[in-house]
């Protein structure tokens, strides 16, 4: 390998407790010894040689047992994963703002844009948390807060837009839902796809949840004029609730019938 340490060698130094430079380089191209040492630090004890071996071997069997187009999707770099997901996103932007976009897009407020750029920036910003390398350890307890942040950010919005109107009241569209819905659930099911750890954190799911939500909501900006609360609180700011629902509940029973199998 480049960086002179093969797995063997990481392993060794594991057990000596030397955790050097060269072992960092190998962590960084390696996403067995990455997820070697991942589970290591949670069990917060040093493990002996043959602990260290079993851990070796459940990882190889978990990375064998994936084939195809999972695994290279997953074998991509962090960069390349968050630009796939965010690029993907921007095609579906696109898409509605050809096709479906709402009739005074050309006369949206600076209110609408700023709105906009917000839920935009925090997209990105949860989509690189939710995507991160899995040995780079964070603390759950921000990352759960920013994402629900993002989740409740488009309540708040619908619930004060009388103080900051997002235009004036247009026709409302009868699809709004649905389509949010659907964008929300094909963001949910990319960056499942993406996910190394497979959204095996409810962390990392509920980053997810969240970004699906943000993402409905994006779209539906373009999509619809109406900005009454009665027609934007339950056809487009709850969409990331619903999504967090089905995901944490029927989805959720789903997923560990699956595992099972």
């Amino acid at each position: 390998m480049k960086h002179g340490l093969g797995c063997g060698d990481v392993q060794r130094k594991l057990r000596e407790g030397e955790l050097t430079a060269a072992v960092e380089d190998h962590l960084l191209a390696c996403e067995a010894c990455a997820a070697l040492v991942v589970r290591h630090l949670a069990e917060e004890d040093a493990p002996k040689a043959s602990e260290i071996d079993a851990l070796l071997a459940s990882v190889e069997l978990e990375i064998d047992a994936e084939r195809g187009a999972l695994v290279w999707f997953r074998a991509l770099s962090t960069d390349v994963r968050w630009l796939l997901v965010m690029g993907f996103f921007s095609a579906l932007l696109l898409v509605v703002a050809a096709v479906l976009r709402r009739p005074d897009l050309a006369d949206v407020t600076a209110s609408t844009v700023a709105v906009f750029g917000v839920y935009a920036l925090l997209l990105g910003v949860i989509v690189a948390h939710g995507i991160r390398p899995m040995h780079r350890l964070e603390l759950d307890g921000p990352r759960r807060a920013v994402a629900w942040a993002a989740v409740l950010s488009p309540v708040a919005v619908a619930l004060l837009g009388h103080l900051v109107p997002l235009g004036r009241p247009g026709p409302a569209q009868h699809d709004c839902f649905p389509l949010g819905l659907l964008i929300g659930t094909l963001l949910v099911g990319l960056l499942r796809v993406v996910d190394r750890g497979a959204h095996r954190s409810d962390t990392a799911a509920l980053l997810s949840v969240a970004a699906g939500g943000l993402g409905a909501n994006l779209v539906l900006l373009l999509h619809c004029a109406d900005s009454r609360m009665s027609h934007v609180l339950p056809a487009h700011a709850v969409v990331g609730l619903v999504l967090g629902f089905i995901y944490f509940g029927p989805g959720r029973r789903w997923q560990r019938s699956d595992d099972r199998r």
